[in-house]
Parts: structure tokens; C-alpha cells; sequence
């Protein structure tokens, strides 16, 4: 592990990217409470935040991006936020901020349009699309510097498929129905994306700062995902009083 400059300093780096993440998906979350949108509520919840074929076709390209900061009940969010404390923080300590940001925002992208291409379920809502995205991240990283991992990457690659296994069935004991249409949306997504960030750098010049061009689209893509929140939300604010 001596190649990941971030592991050397482990007790020191504090994964930003993930606590925001998490922090807004709790945020929503009460947000989403407040108007009476959660498990109490599916109606509200469906009409409210959740991306679906009809929402598309009505015009609500927003939820592509919004629907995934919500959750269904408490036990969704909370398996959310206990995956991406553990996969994601991870993923950020080997990539670095504005990268494992790319890959969570691009992943949650992803998988509302897995979720609308295999419709397994009527709509969807939830932060496993990013979950996931992660996840396939990470597994992108151990393949490609498994040379570099000399006789960690049995250990790290059997841990990961073991992973996956928790990661598709725990959404389960708090959901009748699970959109894994969704979760591979995501993983495509997280997979592609960090690939292709990664694909450029050995495995000690991944400390090197974004470019330019790198951190331009960082910012088009914060700043499409929180005018869409803000799109969404605002009209709903009456609902508090």
C-alpha cells in the first residue's frame, strides 16, 4: 500500500467529499420528512422526488439527478450512509476529492437511467446508485494496479466480490422491492468513470492535482446537480409553513 500517498497519511485525511455527500442525502432527508414524503406517504414520496418513465415524459428531467438524495424510509438512508462511509470514504482516500466526487455524481446519473431502462420497479429513489458507483470504483483500482498490490490483490479482489453479495440484498430489510436496475446503473457508471479518470496515471501519480479541463467539468457537473436540487425543492418550501 506504500504506492497510495493518501494511506501513509490515513490518520490524518478526513474524506470530505463523503461526509458532504452524506451530510445532504440526511438533509433531504429531513427535508422530505417535514412535507410528509416518506414511508408514511408513498404518494407523496412518488410525486414529490422520484424519477419514473412518466416524470421523463412529463417534462421532469431534474429527477435524473434529485431523485437519488432521497430515500424511501429511515432503514434506506441508513444502508446507504453505512456503505458509503466504508466504500466511499475508501474511494476518496486512494482518488482524492474532486475525483471520487466525478465518480459519485456521475454514477448517480447512471443509474437513474439504468433504473429507467430495466424498470424493475415504478419509480425510483435513493443514494445506492452512487453506493454502488463507488464500489465499482474501487474494484477498477484493484485491477488495474494489481501488479502494484504483489499479494494484497488476491485479498483485496475476493473481498471486494464478497462485498457484493451484502451490498445487493441488505436494501431488502427495508424495501419489499429493490431497483437493482438502478444499482447497475450505477456500478456501469462508477466503472466507466473511474476508469477513465485513472486510465492516464501510474498508481504514484494519482496524488497529481486535477487539470484544467478536468476541473472545469467538475464544476459544470456541481453545478447542474445543485441548480436541479434547488429546482425541485423550492417549489415545495410552501409545504413547511
Amino acid at each position: 500500500m506504500k504506492y497510495f500517498a493518501r494511506i501513509n497519511i490515513l490518520s490524518r485525511y478526513s474524506p470530505v467529499a463523503t461526509l458532504s455527500m452524506i451530510s445532504l442525502i440526511i438533509l433531504c432527508f429531513l427535508f422530505q420528512s417535514k412535507v410528509e414524503a416518506t414511508d408514511n406517504n408513498f404518494a407523496a414520496l412518488a410525486s414529490f422526488f422520484s424519477v419514473s418513465r412518466e416524470s421523463v415524459q412529463n417534462g421532469l428531467l431534474a429527477r435524473l439527478i434529485t431523485a437519488n438524495f432521497f430515500h424511501l424510509n429511515l432503514g434506506h438512508l441508513l444502508s446507504n450512509i453505512f456503505g458509503l462511509l466504508f466504500f466511499s470514504s475508501l474511494l476518496e482516500i486512494l482518488l482524492g476529492k474532486p475525483r471520487v466526487t466525478m465518480v459519485i455524481l456521475l454514477s448517480a446519473l447512471g443509474g437513474t437511467i439504468g433504473s429507467l431502462l430495466f424498470h424493475m420497479v415504478d419509480w425510483m429513489v435513493g443514494s445506492s446508485t452512487f453506493l454502488f458507483g463507488v464500489f465499482g470504483g474501487l474494484g477498477v483500482l484493484i485491477l488495474k494496479y494489481r501488479r502494484e498490490l504483489h499479494r494484497h490483490f488476491s485479498t483485496a479482489m475476493t473481498s471486494w466480490c464478497i462485498s457484493l453479495i451484502p451490498l445487493t440484498t441488505l436494501g431488502y430489510l427495508s424495501m419489499e422491492k429493490v431497483d437493482q436496475g438502478a444499482h447497475v446503473g450505477g456500478l456501469v457508471a462508477g466503472i466507466l468513470s473511474t476508469l477513465i479518470i485513472v486510465y492516464p496515471y501510474s498508481i504514484t501519480e494519482l496524488n497529481k492535482p486535477l487539470s484544467l479541463k478536468g476541473k472545469v467539468f467538475l464544476v459544470v457537473l456541481l453545478a447542474v446537480f445543485g441548480l436541479s436540487l434547488i429546482k425541485e425543492v423550492v417549489p415545495l418550501l410552501p409545504l413547511l409553513a
